[in-house]
């Protein structure tokens, strides 16, 4: 398993740095590096996970859902679709 590290290049003026390094001081961080990235990963994977989610209502939930178990026009995509759906059920431990 590749534990390669990648650099991320950032300039700030240099109040931001001093701002931001006297914040990684305060709450005992070894780096900058590792405060930012402290600060800064939780939002990208928050946004990720918001931009990657499909949220639907109860009643279009069940709509689709009807139509992908009468399986009349599936293809590759929307079975893999259906299969996704299912396991996400089965690990959510949401009811169906």
């Amino acid at each position: 398993m590749e534990n390669k590290m990648e650099r991320i290049e950032l300039r700030v003026s240099k109040s931001e740095k001093m701002i931001l390094q006297r914040a990684a001081e305060i709450l005992g961080f070894g780096s900058l590096s590792a405060f930012l990235l402290s600060e800064v990963r939780p939002k990208a994977e928050e946004v990720v996970k918001r931009e990657s989610t499909i949220r639907l209502n109860l009643e279009d939930s069940f709509k689709i859902m009807e139509y992908l178990e009468r399986g009349e026009v599936e293809n590759g995509a929307l079975k893999k679709a259906r299969e996704m759906y299912g396991q996400v059920v089965k690990d959510e431990g949401i009811p169906i």
